[in-house]
């Protein structure tokens, strides 16, 4: 047997043509014996030969012994440039390769781009074993083999995902998300999404990948969900995933964990309203104020636990950590109607930009926050005053008309008038503006002639601009005094 596995390379095509037949009369199984190890190394020089006909014999005799003689693969894999043995070399290593597909791919992947195509038809002579490590290959650490891999599967089957190999290959991806190396994550995340309905069982995995990743992976969990079901937050996977995502929300130190926790849960919609429920019990103001934030997004369902949060957070107005108060606005501008009261007290805090912000929370709340925001006119605060009357204007243009100021125009007036007097010249001026605003006719209005007493007393004052302003008022109401009702 050593002696004819020698012969397989003779130059005399013949001998060479003879010799397999004569092995394998002598033995069925010449290929499985301890010769065959022995002659591999001389079969490998061979394909180094000259003659094209010694070469080919060599191919052909390891395409034979099929894949024991996997270290013949980088030679091999030099002939696919050799247009005379390249359908031979072929044929061989994908015979030889089918022990171990994935070091072949490693292989096939380092080598330059001119030989890719060729690589690409060794794998398709592998058939669907070849398909499936492919896929398995999109999770590589390296990424030329990942690159390869996936123009591989499109060039071989353009329909890959739809193959029953996608679906056997969905264990190895889902293992592949709990690598430390992004690169591979994201690859893995973009495979499985790129087979889409087939890898719903991956679902569970991806969910709890968005708890520890980064925003960029993250992004790429969401787009691959939407690709494997639409309705991806409607499953029992995401169910599951409730009490992760909570816990991520309210304890992550990454503000974008957080804001993907978040982005998930509202998805989920009102089954996660329960975990967020109890969430809210944590004595920490601040994962509260991250709860909350994402309750409010959640629509009617949510309105009734955010409600339920208002006594305690109208105490948190009274604490003298100013950020605590700051945060404590920011939560109510979530909360509705019914925090309208609270915030109208925060009107009056101490510190001026509590109440700038306080304004900006009630300009978000429509309609219901106009009587609020009129009273806001009469505010010490000039600033106040002036973005109140911005957020009036971009709440409802014709806010003076509107069925919600009836009540406190009446009151507003009078207020407004006593301004007219204030000694700060700012506050005289915005009073007069927004008198004006409210009612061109206001000298007419019985406000206007209730305040003349006060207006007189002004006279006296030794503030030359406020004795000025007093003049001038009383000038424009007693003219009109008989007009009164």
């Amino acid at each position: 047997i050593s002696a004819l596995i020698k012969m397989l390379v003779d130059p005399d095509s013949n001998v060479r043509w003879a010799v397999p037949e004569t092995l394998k009369n002598i033995n069925p199984k010449w290929t499985d014996t301890e010769q065959i190890n022995q002659a591999i190394p001389t079969l490998i020089e061979a394909l180094a030969d000259q003659d094209k006909n010694v070469c080919k014999s060599a191919i052909e005799s390891l395409d034979k012994i099929g894949p024991k003689a996997s270290q013949a693969i980088p030679s091999l894999i030099k002939l696919l440039r050799d247009s005379d043995v390249r359908l031979f070399a072929i044929e061989a290593l994908a015979k030889i390769g089918q022990k171990d597909i994935i070091a072949l791919i490693q292989i096939l992947a380092n080598q330059e781009s001119s030989l890719h195509k060729t690589a690409f038809d060794v794998l398709d002579k592998m058939g669907s074993q070849a398909i499936l490590t492919l896929i398995q290959a999109l999770a590589d650490s390296n990424s030329q083999v990942r690159q390869f891999s996936i123009i591989a599967l499109e060039k071989i089957n353009p329909n890959w995902t739809k193959t029953e190999q996608a679906s056997q290959a969905i264990p190895v991806l889902t293992q592949a998300l709990a690598s430390q190396d992004n690169n591979v994550r994201k690859a893995t995340i973009e495979a499985l999404g790129k087979i889409g309905t087939h890898a719903s069982k991956a679902i569970s995995a991806l969910l709890k990948a968005l708890t520890d990743s980064d925003y960029s992976i993250c992004q790429t969990i969401k787009n691959a969900l939407e690709k494997i079901d639409p309705n991806w937050a409607t499953t029992e996977q995401a169910s599951q995933a409730i009490p992760a995502l909570t816990q991520a929300l309210a304890n992550s130190n990454s503000i974008d964990m957080r804001k993907t926790a978040s982005e998930a849960l509202i998805k989920i919609g009102t089954q996660a309203i329960p975990s967020l429920e109890k969430a809210l019990a944590n004595p920490d103001l601040i994962i509260r104020q991250r709860v909350i934030a994402t309750l409010s997004q959640m629509g009617s369902k949510a309105i009734p636990v955010l409600e339920k949060e208002i006594p305690s957070l109208e105490k948190a107005l009274a604490n003298p950590d100013l950020i605590i108060r700051q945060r404590v606005i920011a939560t109510l501008s979530r909360m509705g109607s019914k925090a309208i009261p609270v915030l109208e007290k925060a009107l009056f805090d101490p510190d001026h930009v509590v109440r700038l912000n306080t304004v900006v929370a009630l300009s978000n709340m429509g309609t219901q926050a106009i009587p609020t925001l009129i009273r806001a006119l009469t505010n010490s605060d000039i600033t106040v005053c002036n973005m109140a009357q911005s957020s009036l204007e971009k709440i409802n243009s014709k806010w003076v008309e509107s069925e919600q100021a009836s009540e406190v125009i009446p009151a507003l007036i009078q207020t407004l008038i006593q301004a007219l007097t204030n000694s700060d010249l700012q506050v005289r001026c915005f009073a007069r503006s927004a008198l004006y605003k409210i009612n061109p006719n206001w000298a007419k209005t019985k406000q206007a002639s209730q305040a003349i007493p006060a207006l007189e007393k002004a006279l006296a004052d030794p503030d030359y601009g406020v004795r000025l302003a007093a003049t001038q008022t009383l000038n424009e109401i007693r003219p009109k005094l008989n007009d009164v009702k």
